[in-house]
């Protein structure tokens, strides 16, 4: 059973090891970028731990970043879910969405956005399956599509 829970320093090097590369075939080491968000008050990076204390089994993970704006409520934008390719299909993403849903809420967010290439059939068919609707779509294979969700 995977626990959800904030990522913590000691996640970097698996995060950007063993699931970021899952999510672009030309990953670039990220360590110092989501060491940026981990220590963000406004960014949240969550992971599906199978794992112990002291020695964590991320299956996935997603970040979101809460947006304040001045004249209306704030809003969440999620990016970068990746569950290992061993572990999809098994409940782990929607974990990670509903856990960051809960965040958003909790921070006065009335929608959610998230983005997702074209070309990730699955991802696009897990958004929609999520309760999101596209409201921009790609217009070739290299863009991507938006996704938006009001919040209750």
């Amino acid at each position: 059973m995977s626990i959800i829970r904030t990522a913590t320093e000691a996640d970097i090097p698996f995060i950007d090891a063993d699931l970021y590369p899952h999510l672009h075939d030309n990953h670039v080491p990220s360590e110092g970028r989501i060491c940026y968000v981990i220590s963000s008050q406004d960014y949240y990076l969550v992971v599906a731990d199978e794992g112990t204390i002291n020695q964590p089994f991320l299956l996935g993970t997603c970040t979101m970043h809460v947006i304040m704006q001045a004249a209306s409520a704030p809003h969440g934008m999620m990016n970068d879910l990746v569950v290992h390719p061993d572990r999809t299909r098994e409940g782990v993403g929607r974990l990670l969405f509903e856990y960051l849903e809960d965040v958003a809420r909790k921070r006065s967010c009335k929608t959610i956005f998230f983005t997702c290439s074209p070309k990730r059939i699955t991802g696009n068919k897990f958004h929609i399956f999520m309760g999101y609707k596209m409201i921009a779509a790609a217009v070739d294979e290299n863009g991507t599509n938006l996704y938006e969700k009001e919040l209750c």
